[in-house]
């Protein structure tokens, strides 16, 4: 029920944008760089023993199949997820690995994006998070 204009988001949404993001290829175009690394890393991924989705069944060393269940996937459909408190699937895109790098210099710096599910955000928190 709630107020007129309060919406209610199903904790299955949330399970299924980190399933989604977990399940599918990395976009590498976006990074720049040296050419030969993200080639590299792009037939790392499409290896079918140890690369691909990280919900894959598990490979085993000796059969070389992936044959052991992954948990990961139950894992992330169980956890508890609490709207009304900000958690959900979270992504903090652009982080500074380094703070000492220079992004002018002839490497530039190295960046990621942070993706988190997480179950609540506290006030306390997110003021620790702007300071």
């Amino acid at each position: 029920m709630g107020c007129k204009q309060s919406v209610y988001v199903s904790q299955d949404v949330e399970h299924k944008k980190c399933l989604d993001h977990l399940s599918k290829e990395p976009n590498l175009r976006e990074y720049q760089g040296n050419g030969d690394a993200l080639k590299k890393m792009g037939v790392m991924y499409k290896n079918q023993i140890y690369g691909c989705s990280v919900l894959l069944h598990v490979g085993d060393k000796d059969s070389k199949k992936r044959t052991k269940k992954n948990p990961l996937t139950d894992e992330i459909n169980q956890f508890n997820v609490q709207h009304l408190y900000l958690g959900g699937f979270k992504e903090i895109a652009h982080v500074k690995v380094h703070a000492e790098e220079d992004i002018h210099g002839d490497e530039g710096a190295l960046y990621c994006h942070i993706n988190l599910l997480v179950d609540s955000v506290h006030m306390s928190d997110e003021k620790n998070l702007i300071m």
